[in-house]
């Protein structure tokens, strides 16, 4: 818990001091009205999430045929961690922008000013499968805990930098790795970009399933869910309360 309090602030004071220089949205307040929600997130998700990943990582079993990839060095399972991690996270992100789950997953995307808490902003129950279903079919198939310890810091990290406010598109690397300003397209309320930019850090699985959105000469003008509750408590009470249906942007996928 003290090493995320760290890397958190880190993460504020370097990419909040780079917004300043680079920023996608200039004006924008590092010290905005709700930051105070985004930081009960961030408290909740350490003190439910860490304990429940720290148990999984001691009693979630290794089958027997699964024991050669336990066998991997360190390196190699990291990295295959990384990589498998990321696919179905995107997968997982969007069936919450589906009829179903959209009312979950809407308190993250009721943010109209996105930076580096933002990451945070995540219903428990939005939350839980998008952490634990990954984790625990790669501690399955006999991936170590130690992988995904090494991989946590850079997973933090560019969680923060994604939702930074900052208006770096990566030039042409952008189709290779997650820029701010691919996350933040996926935020606006643009028709059908909130239905597009899925993948946490790698960019291949939109492009692969056709859900790659970042138009150069554009910028995002707002950002938001319109149905979502601004505050804490609203938030959490949110999907219980909502009779919404999916995303507004669903239908757009096809498009």
């Amino acid at each position: 818990m003290v090493f995320a309090i760290a890397l958190q602030i880190f993460a504020f004071a370097v990419f909040g001091g780079l917004s300043f220089v680079f920023a996608d949205r200039k004006g924008q307040p590092l010290l905005r009205p709700d930051l105070i929600d985004d930081a009960l997130y961030f408290l909740v998700s350490l003190l439910l999430f860490g304990p429940l990943v720290g148990w999984m990582h001691q009693h979630v079993s290794t089958p027997a045929l699964a024991r050669v990839v336990a066998r991997w060095p360190l390196w190699l399972q990291a990295g295959v961690v990384l990589i498998a991690y990321d696919a179905m996270q995107y997968g997982l992100h969007r069936a919450f922008h589906g009829d179903r789950l959209w009312a979950f997953h809407a308190v993250h995307h009721s943010a109209e000013q996105i930076d580096i808490m933002t990451s945070f902003r995540n219903h428990p129950l939005n939350l839980l499968p998008y952490v634990a279903v990954p984790t625990a079919v790669l501690l399955l198939a006999g991936f170590s805990p130690e992988a995904f310890l090494v991989l946590a810091p850079f997973n933090f990290l560019m969680a923060c930098l994604t939702h930074a406010n900052l208006n770096w598109t990566y030039g042409p690397l952008r189709y290779v790795i997650a820029s701010p300003m691919y996350h933040r397209w996926h935020h606006a309320i643009v028709e059908g970009s909130q239905s597009r930019n899925f993948a946490p850090n790698f960019p291949v699985w939109d492009l692969m399933f056709g859900t790659y959105y970042m138009p150069l000469h554009e910028r995002p003008v707002a950002y938001g869910a319109p149905d979502a509750p601004a505050r804490f408590v609203g938030q959490l009470a949110h999907p219980f309360r909502s009779k919404a249906a999916g995303a507004p942007e669903a239908a757009a996928l096809s498009a």
